[in-house]
């Protein structure tokens, strides 16, 4: 009943248009998928969201009538309960709608019977009767049910919890435009309804207010101006907890000659524990000058302030950055960036008071001649808490410290086809006040995609990924996709996928996985 509804419904939907005039096109696929899955069927969330079994699709539906009004559709697997469906229609200086509505599920068990499954719909649209007035809104709706199982190794224990909630979101709201910019005014509610909880302890509500503008200084406008202002109240229906938050934020952007930019922005924002009268406020300003040369490159350096106080505690930060681009000829291109930020108590005492974070990261990139281009990246992050040492060793602090270092080549040639290669690397490590919760990975990612050309009426494209963890944890998993594309009679193909997934914990005999799927349709290209 549930597939001839859906049918029904996209037929519907196809022929309003085709009785009032214009032209249009998409493609209707049918076929079915295939599922042998093996072992455990949790530890894989690829292929948590595959059902087996007939599935109708309609993608890149679109129609234009001749007053301009423009439709636009994709209808994945309408027939099966991972399906993705998404609509939209629109007139240039008029107005736009668009609807979707997705479906997702996650395993939390072996054999599959423990699972949450999401449904978020989407609707929203405006309409603009002048070149000075816009009015828009939209409306959200995300459901969650289902039972998970939580498992802890450091602590050895595990648990099953029920979900079940609904969260309703809507706004309205209307934009003014002048020559000189524009101006915002949106309005925001969202209820948050728990199924689960005995007593709905859980409800709760937000309501928002949101006013923005941006704005060229009349007769300077090399200059910018912007900013905004936030209220918002959120509460919890069965108890006094109260928390109200203001917030402004504004900048400046200015152009100067010789290609020199400035930007300024900043973000005050406070929020009031009404229930035990406690009003936190945070501050953030930062600044940053740019200077390009034509198509040569560019270097950019900025700074931040950043604070945070209360009735009780009170900190700030500040962070610099710098980062910058160059291309020496139409081959070579590189790419830099540091940035170091820190922050620490000022007065009263909190939980990870003196806290320093640093990135690191550079790109080469070299362009072949009329074939392709190879991309080498390698990038640092290292998060350090100076306040917390670890007593007895040599280590001065807690910190986490993660590296990458990767390498992508793309090839392309009319005459063979197109390759793609990507070869990288992670090294993560943490190191804590206890021995016994530090934590290392080494991480190593091959992926490689082949797309020959066409061989007359076929197609072929393949890829393969391989991904291997060492230390702290021991895990492999590799998985293979290869899709056959035969054209068949005029606007009429046959499609086959062929995909395989296997994952293994080296450390745990019972986390195993194996995957085989195989999804064949028909597709009819249709125009009208």
């Amino acid at each position: 009943m549930k597939l001839n509804k859906s049918i029904f419904l996209i037929l519907c939907l196809f022929a309003t248009p085709l009785l009032l005039a214009a032209g249009g096109e998409m493609k209707v696929g049918a076929g079915y998928t295939f599922l042998d899955e093996m072992d455990n069927l949790s530890v894989y969330q690829g292929t948590s969201n595959l059902y087996e079994g007939f599935a109708f699709s309609v993608e890149d539906f679109k129609y234009g009538f001749d007053n301009g009004v423009n439709l636009n559709g994709n209808f994945v697997n309408t027939s099966l309960k991972n399906r993705n469906l998404a609509f939209s229609a629109y007139k240039s200086g008029l107005f736009t709608m668009s609807a979707s509505h997705y479906r997702y599920r996650k395993i939390y068990s072996a054999d599959g019977s423990l699972f949450t499954k999401r449904e978020r719909t989407n609707f929203k649209a405006s309409v603009q009767p002048s070149d000075k007035f816009k009015l828009f809104g939209g409306y959200n709706i995300i459901e969650k049910d289902g039972i998970t199982d939580y498992s802890y190794s450091p602590l050895q224990f595990d648990f099953t919890d029920t979900i079940g909630y609904t969260q309703f979101t809507y706004n309205v709201g209307a934009t003014g435009f002048c020559e000189y910019g524009s101006v915002t005014a949106e309005i925001r509610n969202t209820v948050y309804q728990d199924d689960q909880s005995e007593g709905f302890l859980n409800d709760r509500t937000s309501d928002q207010f949101k006013l923005h503008f941006y704005t060229k200084i009349p007769d300077y406008d090399e200059y910018q101006v912007f900013g905004g202002y936030m209220q918002r109240e959120d509460k919890m229906d069965s108890t006094t907890v109260e928390l109200k938050t203001t917030n402004f934020w504004g900048g400046l952007r200015a152009y100067f000659k010789d290609q020199y930019m400035f930007t300024y922005r900043m973000i005050a924002a406070s929020t009031e524990d009404v229930d035990d009268n406690i009003t936190t406020d945070n501050s953030y300003h930062t600044f940053a000058v740019q200077k390009s040369f034509a198509r040569d490159g560019g270097i950019r350096v900025g700074y931040e302030l950043k604070s945070t106080e209360d009735e009780f505690n009170k900190t700030s930060g500040n962070g610099f950055l710098i980062n910058g681009w160059y291309q020496l000829d139409n081959s070579w291109f590189f790419k830099g960036k540091y940035s170091f930020a820190s922050s620490e108590v000022d007065d009263g005492t909190i939980l990870l008071s003196d806290v320093e974070r640093s990135k690191h990261m550079i790109s080469i990139q070299y362009v072949f001649p009329k074939y392709g281009n190879i991309v080498g990246k390698a990038e640092k992050k290292i998060k350090r808490y100076n306040d917390i040492a670890n007593v007895g060793t040599s280590l001065a602090s807690s910190e986490a410290d993660y590296t990458k270092a990767s390498l992508k080549l793309t090839l392309k040639e009319a005459k063979y086809g197109k390759l793609i290669f990507t070869n990288s690397y992670y090294l993560g490590k943490f190191e804590n006040l206890s021995d016994e919760t530090s934590y290392e990975f080494s991480d190593h990612v091959i992926s490689t995609t082949v797309i020959p050309r066409s061989f007359g009426q076929f197609t072929v494209a393949v890829n393969g990924t391989y991904y291997r963890s060492r230390r702290d944890v021991d895990v492999e998993k590799f998985n293979f996709n290869s899709t056959v594309m035969w054209d068949m009679l005029n606007d009429l193909s046959f499609e086959a996928k062929y995909s395989a997934y296997t994952y293994d914990d080296l450390m745990a005999v019972i986390d195993t996985y194996t995957a085989n799927i195989v999804e064949i349709k028909f597709i009819k290209n249709l125009s009208f």
